[in-house]
């Protein structure tokens, strides 16, 4: 995968059963934590925190080490009101927050609900974080296509849809057996306990 291609992830995500859909989605929600804990930290507050025990819980539905999926809709209900403000917040972190928030919202629909649409939704928000840390970083103009064009081929861009590669041909490996999937995945890539 050279860009983010929505439609091809999407038709990826619809071929694996649900809880590897959840799997990928959650490993996805988590390649943003380092940003949001550096963000929680500058402001003194506890959103990396609630996120990864959300996280955390997923993986246990998902694994089957907890079943009260009832808990899902008021999880979704507090990461949706945990968003951060972009406006008028003097952190540099806080877009980069907020899409942190924006995925691990996501991942948790995905949990419970299935839904690929919110799988892709998530992914997308890894690829645009990552065009705007290059972006940011290396001054290009977001409208100007030879900077886009630049910035698509920066190893901060590749790394990230490599990993989506990654995730997805690790995930299609257990097909037949999903809950075996959902352990392996979460050995091999997950960064919450």
């Amino acid at each position: 995968m050279r860009s983010f291609d929505a439609v091809r992830l999407l038709g990826e995500l619809q071929s694996l059963p649900r809880s590897l859909r959840g799997a990928v989605t959650l490993l996805a929600a988590e390649r943003l934590l380092p940003v949001l804990r550096s963000y929680s930290g500058e402001r003194g507050t506890d959103e990396a925190q609630v996120v990864c025990e959300a996280l955390t819980k997923c993986w246990s539905i998902l694994i089957g080490r907890y079943t009260e999926t009832s808990d899902l809709d008021l999880l979704s209900q507090e990461l949706y009101e945990l968003r951060p403000e972009t406006q008028d917040n003097d952190s540099a972190l806080s877009s980069y927050a907020l899409d942190a928030v924006g995925a691990a919202w996501d991942a948790i629909e995905v949990v419970r609900t299935g839904d690929p649409n919110r799988a892709v939704e998530a992914a997308q928000l890894l690829y645009e974080s990552a065009r705007m840390r290059v972006d940011d970083r290396e001054e290009f103009d977001p409208q100007d296509p030879a900077d886009q064009a630049a910035a698509s081929v920066r190893r901060e861009i590749t790394d990230e849809l490599a990993t989506q590669e990654e995730h997805l041909a690790y995930a299609r490996r257990f097909m037949d057996n999903p809950s075996l999937g959902v352990t392996e995945l979460r050995a091999a890539f997950s960064q919450v306990p």
